[in-house]
């Protein structure tokens, strides 16, 4: 499997899964794999930001920088990637 690393920038509302935008982005281009799910996630945001990930609530750590791990044979499948109050032009480094 070939991994793809890329920066998308994106605004969702709350609870809205950041995922499929990130998907509909990447049909816009043509691309058609499913089901579509991302290997990794980084981004900078407000220390304290509540997300969940497949359900599973989190927040952004003190320093504000927020990544998932990734060792390319271990990595969280993420299918599901909300903001409990969105987000706003958010810069997400994604591995899929």
């Amino acid at each position: 499997m070939v991994a793809n690393y890329r920066c998308f920038t994106v605004t969702a509302n709350a609870d809205e899964n950041v995922v499929d935008k990130i998907y509909s982005l990447l049909k816009e281009e043509g691309y058609t794999n499913e089901p579509f799910e991302l290997q990794f996630v980084g981004f900078y945001e407000a220390a304290g930001t509540r997300l969940k990930i497949n359900g599973n609530p989190l927040k952004v750590p003190d320093n504000g920088y927020f990544i998932t791990p990734y060792t390319t044979e271990r990595y969280l499948r993420i299918k599901e990637l909300t903001f409990d109050s969105g987000c706003s032009s958010l810069d997400i480094w994604c591995i899929y």
